[in-house]
């Protein structure tokens, strides 16, 4: 076995700046050589890399080394990656991170195995024929110097031998070493690193063609002697200065970037590693430059498509996440992650602390978690996407947000996209909440014709019995006793009239007399009768708004509604509690209209009636505005109460809205159209005028026989002469034969053959002067949509009392 004791500092020294060379061309954090002696492996030479884990002077018995491997097989070994092979399961150098290996076999001339030369890597490499060929250049000139010190040692243990001897061996020595640093010098010269080497005073005292290039110059002889810092760029002086500075006091520096500028300004970046050869002050610093401006272009590069992607992710309405694999922290979001739930970009919550945030439901969380591990492991396994996942997310100001989660796996990192879906879910939400409403008021109008159509013909017949009711109870003497049981009579009649207005109002074909009125002196009037009917433990108050509100209303009605709702809210607090009854100026849109089905966008006068009671869930809400429904106990009430509310703003083109919840109270508004102009007061009540007999000839269209000799009845005992007619057609034909005889129609609007309105046209024509009064139970929409009305002209609705007949025929004849 050839052994040596010492080896001279030049070789040494040599070894050293060949296994840097190595480490640094072909980026590899060890470059060795391994030293082989009595099955041990001792580090020989360790290059000087930041990130090299090997110690000069480290031993460790062969068995199952790599270097074992090389030496026995005396060949080279290439390993890509040494995890994938069990045979290197115990490998000492797989503890320390290194997989990957290349080696090649350190021989004397004799073939004596003295070690080996190889370079390895943390990461898996598959590395190349010129990495190859580097190190094999690199193994020839160990070796030339491996001859040199064999031949020397040799020698030195022969002290018998002639001086002749001596001397041609000398020149032999000298040869190899001659040959060695040619083969040395040949292999600096062609390297792709720049080499250079630096006196004490920091004058160049050697360079190799690279490093020539790299400063900018054509030849060494422009360089020697002088200082680099004449082509170090001015922005990097200073730091250049304080970098020598450390590694003469450290001995070496690592990764150094500096900017060298040629005669033309132009830059060349590179990166220098150096070590300090010597002590005192007669050393030497021994650097390798190498030009990286290809790694700077792709850096450059890489840095603008990552401000590009950050552009693009920033921007993007998704918020994106990228991980590094099941379980594992993101290693990536965008700005959308923090903008969307609220956090700032400088300080976002952990991933420890986004779960708890973002779904602090227990229960809820643990769910959202398991289907997110579940989509993101089906994910990876598949690199593929997944179908969504949809959340509810709680955002730092404790709003509620639904997010569409989607996953996408490339190998084991994931990306997560999340799509904001809120807008969209309120408005779906919205949409079904409108077309609920479009659906009430569809099925409140199907009842309210059927309410209608039944209420008017019970009128009719409610019309001849309190007709012929009253006229009895006329004729009979004060002290008949019959005549006690015919008020009782009246009195039911009475009471199913009321019941048929209520009807009506629900179907909206009740005729209404609007006129302007102002809301708040609506409320304002009926304050101490609505405070009269509160009980004791509830507190009644009013929030009236300071604008003017001028609406087109029957009076009479808007006072149903708030007797209605104020009955309503008492009801919901047998307990006691709060009332408000409040008024605002507010605008409806057209989505509300368009769900409503009919009326207009604009501002409209609202007036709330809001109670602390038991409150109503969305079920109960459904079905207030029935007819006949009531949460009352049976005799309490009559199921109407909201129904009629509800028909009478469809006759007003109002609208009804109810806002409650189960234990938290209701507020029920109603809407009417807000018209321009200063309210007026509700009229006055009208004073006792009583009934003027008379002497002309009425003419009475009816198409109800009994309604007709009602009507003769009424009118004959005040002096008047009537003639009556069946429909519109046989009414024009009895005026046409006597014109000049009837002073006033009376006109039922809806007849067989000929309505009022075609009648009335017809006797105009025969008498334009002629005075007409029309009868009529419909609505004024429904009169004006039919046309059947026009300005200036006289009506009375059904059912009407006697007396109001009498006087209301007795003004048009006065007029």
């Amino acid at each position: 076995m050839n052994t040596f004791e010492n080896f001279p500092d030049w070789i040494l020294e040599k070894w050293q700046e060949l296994a840097d060379i190595l480490a640094q061309t072909i980026d590899v954090p060890a470059a060795l050589v391994m030293k082989y002696e009595n099955d041990n492996m001792e580090v020989f030479i360790s290059s000087r890399s930041e990130s090299n884990p090997y110690h000069v002077g480290e031993k460790e018995e062969w068995h199952g080394l790599f270097c074992e491997t090389v030496i026995k097989a005396q060949d080279r070994l290439l390993i890509p990656n040494a995890l994938q092979d069990e045979k290197w399961d115990r490998n000492p150098d797989i503890k320390l991170g290194m997989i990957a290996y290349l080696g090649f076999p350190l021989n004397f001339p004799d073939g004596q195995p003295f070690g080996t030369l190889c370079i390895l890597d943390k990461n898996e490499r598959h590395f190349t024929t010129l990495n190859e060929k580097l190190i094999q250049q690199f193994r020839s000139v160990m070796e030339l110097d491996l001859a040199l010190m064999q031949s020397f040692n040799l020698k030195t243990n022969q002290l018998a031998a002639t001086v002749v001897n001596e001397v041609a061996d000398r020149k032999q020595v000298e040869e190899r070493i001659r040959q060695s640093e040619e083969k040395y010098r040949a292999l600096i010269e062609t390297t792709a690193t720049g080499f250079l080497i630096l006196d004490s005073c920091g004058r160049v005292v050697d360079a190799n063609d690279e490093y020539v290039r790299l400063s900018g110059h054509a030849t060494f002889a422009e360089i020697a002697g002088r200082s680099v810092v004449e082509w170090t760029a001015p922005h990097d002086l200073e730091r250049n200065a304080v970098e020598v500075k450390k590694c003469i006091e450290l001995g070496l520096v690592r990764n150094l970037e500096i900017d060298y500028i040629d005669r033309r300004n132009e830059i060349t970046p590179v990166e220098i590693n150096a070590t300090v050869i010597g002590s005192g002050t007669d050393y030497r610093i021994v650097s390798l430059c190498r030009d990286i401006t290809e790694r700077k272009q792709v850096e450059e590069s890489i840095r603008q498509s990552e401000v590009k992607f950050r552009v693009l992710t920033d921007n993007s309405p998704l918020a994106i996440i990228e991980s590094s694999g099941v379980g594992q922290m993101a290693v990536y979001y965008n700005q959308t992650v923090t903008r969307l739930f609220g956090y700032t970009i400088e300080d976002p919550p952990s991933a420890e602390q986004w779960w708890p945030l973002a779904y602090p439901d227990e229960n809820y969380r643990r769910e959202v978690v398991a289907e997110w591990s579940r989509r993101v492991a089906h994910a990876i396994e598949t690199d593929s996407s997944t179908e969504p996942l949809e959340t509810v997310v709680t955002c730092k100001d404790g709003a509620k947000k639904y997010i569409s989660w989607s996953f996408v796996a490339t190998g084991s990192q994931y990306w997560v996209f999340g799509q904001d879906l809120t807008e969209r879910k309120h408005a779906e939400e919205e949409r079904t909440k409108l077309e609920e409403q479009l659906r009430q008021a569809q099925k409140m109008e199907a009842i309210g014709t059927l309410a209608g159509g039944i209420a008017h013909d019970f009128n009719n017949l409610l019309s001849v019995i309190l007709g012929y009711g009253v006229m009895v109870q006329d004729k009979l003497a004060a002290d008949n006793p019959v005549k006690k049981y015919m008020h009782e009579v009246l009195t039911a009649g009475e009471r199913a009239a009321d019941l048929t207005r209520r009807l009506l109002a629900f179907s909206r074909k009740q005729l209404v007399e609007v006129k302007p009125c102002s809301i708040n002196e609506i409320i304002i009037g009926m304050e101490k009768m609505l405070s009269r009917i509160m009980t004791e433990d509830i507190t009644f108050s009013l929030e009236l708004s300071g604008r003017e509100m001028t609406v087109m209303a029957d009076v009479g009605q808007i006072e149903q509604i708030l007797m209605n709702l104020i009955s309503n809210a008492r009801h919901a607090m047998p307990d006691g509690g709060d009332l408000t009854i409040s008024t605002a100026v507010e605008e409806i849109g057209s989505e509300f209209v368009a769900a409503s089905g009919y009326g207009t966008p604009g501002k409209y006068a609202r007036l709330s009636v809001m109670d602390t009671g038991c409150g109503m869930d969305a079920d109960l809400q459904k079905k207030i505005f029935e007819p006949f429904f009531t949460t009352k106990g049976v005799g309490e009430g009559t199921g109407l109460g909201l129904a009629i509310v509800y028909g009478i703003m469809r006759q007003h083109d109002g609208y009804v809205k109810v806002c409650s919840e189960p234990g938290k109270g209701a507020a029920i508004s109603i809407f009417l159209p807000l018209i321009e102009g200063n309210s007026l007061k509700s009229a006055d009540a009208k004073e006792f005028v009583p009934v003027v007999r008379g002497t002309e000839t009425i003419l009475i269209a009816e198409d109800e026989p009994q309604l007709r000799e009602l009507s003769r009845a009424l009118f004959e005992p005040f002096g008047y002469t009537v003639i009556t007619a069946g429909d519109g057609e046989e009414a024009v034909s009895i005026f046409r034969e006597n014109p000049d005889k009837v002073d006033i129609v009376i006109l039922d609007m809806i007849m067989p053959k000929k309505n009022g309105k075609e009648a009335y046209e017809a006797i105009k024509a025969l008498r334009p002067d002629v005075k007409v009064l029309f009868v009529s139970g419909y609505t004024m929409d429904f009169i004006t949509r039919k046309a059947l009305l026009q300005d200036g002209m006289d009506y009375i609705g059904k059912p009407v009392s006697q007396r109001d007949l009498l006087q209301k025929v007795r003004e048009i004849l006065d007029k």
